[in-house]
């Protein structure tokens, strides 16, 4: 099922769906120097979809595992995130508009160290997902623990360089323009 509601006709659709990994760290996130006996990783998500006429909505929760024993044993880093979003075609097959909400907690033994955002969004579609305009703005914002955190629990979340101050929460608004063509 593609995603936005540009294709979307009389039949409803449902998409219901649940996920797992397990295994070793993927080469290039391990710790420098380790290769062999990579760390377990272990994640599963649940997911739902659903596509009606010019409505389209989609989320997903998951929760994460990631091992720390070699080269230093330390306790497990568990983590849990979503995200959901809607958007409705306000013009038939061309123009959508929607909502997004998203969250990350990159360690639950570190209080307020999320990352969550809320944006708008908007695109357009000359011909269906093969030429079409996307767009977002919207905030983002960092927990006032989110400095805290490991470089193993921040790994894959946007480096914030300088601006990270303990005990100080953190917002960017930011604004997202993509043209794909596809052929």
């Amino acid at each position: 099922m593609s995603e936005g509601a540009n294709d979307g006709g009389t039949t409803r659709i449902l998409h219901l769906g649940v996920g797992g990994r397990s295994g070793k760290e993927i080469r290039g996130r391990t710790t420098p120097g380790v290769v062999q006996d990579a760390d377990d990783q272990r994640a599963f998500n649940v997911e739902a979809a659903i596509k009606i006429a010019r409505l389209f909505s989609t989320g997903e929760y998951f929760w994460m595992r990631d091992e720390q024993n070699n080269p230093v044993r330390a306790a497990a880093i568990l983590s849990r995130g979503f995200h959901a979003q809607a958007g409705y075609m306000v013009v038939p097959k061309r123009a959508e508009l929607g909502l997004l909400a998203a969250q990350i907690v990159p360690d639950t033994d570190v209080d307020d160290a999320e990352v969550s955002e809320w944006r708008g969004v908007f695109g357009y579609y000359w011909h269906s997902h093969d030429l079409k305009l996307q767009a977002d703005a919207g905030r983002v914002r960092y927990g006032s623990n989110f400095v805290r955190l490991s470089p193993r629990a921040r790994q894959g979340l946007p480096p914030l360089g300088n601006r990270l101050v303990s005990g100080q929460k953190l917002s960017d608004t930011q604004v997202r323009l993509q043209l794909q063509l596809a052929f």
